[in-house]
């Protein structure tokens, strides 16, 4: 029995998962629970995306870097996973080399990317700890170098918008041609 009870009330969840996280801050192989939970909410969050439901994915995580592994229909379902498990809160980065389209046994670098920064521009939103613009700017990108456009509130969400594409791995620049209303 991993928990057990002195009282008569029964443990709730939050209980359970209070101690599992002082668990893993003073027992260094109990990360791996903190990654099952990482996990089980990237799989929920594909489950309730429409253009993610009921691809034959694979997901794992080791050290906070979730891998994606399956073939998808189109590079179109490829990015939507991608930018969803970003979009989840401690993922730190994803590697899809392990994911394939039909049409092609290896994904574009440059839509990786693009998929990877709206997927951060999407957690940082639902999170709210930086202010960004989700829907105003759009996210290209060519050989490495990501391109934002559209239109932001204020410069603070352009500065978010470059900062949030800059910490994408493979970026090798960004050009930042966003007007701020």
């Amino acid at each position: 029995m991993l928990f057990r009870s002195y009282s008569k009330k029964p443990i709730n969840i939050t209980t359970i998962l209070s101690c599992l996280f002082l668990l893993s801050c003073f027992h260094p192989g109990a990360n791996a629970m903190m990654e099952f939970d990482i996990v089980a909410q990237v799989q929920k969050q594909l489950n309730k995306d429409p253009r993610t439901t009921n691809l034959p994915i694979e997901v794992e995580v080791k050290e906070v870097v979730l891998s994606l592994k399956g073939k998808v229909p189109t590079q179109e379902e490829a990015n939507a996973l991608i930018e969803v498990a970003s979009s989840v809160e401690g993922v730190k980065d994803v590697d899809a080399t392990r994911l394939t389209t039909e049409k092609s046994h290896q994904l574009l670098a440059d839509a990786v990317i693009t998929a990877k920064v709206k997927g951060l521009f999407v957690r940082v939103k639902l999170l709210g700890t930086m202010p960004v613009e989700v829907t105003g700017i759009h996210v290209e990108t060519k050989d490495g170098v990501v391109h934002l456009t559209g239109v932001a509130k204020n410069k603070e969400q352009v500065g978010t918008a470059e900062k949030l594409a800059n910490s994408v791995m493979g970026v090798k620049q960004v050009i930042t041609k966003i007007k701020v209303e």
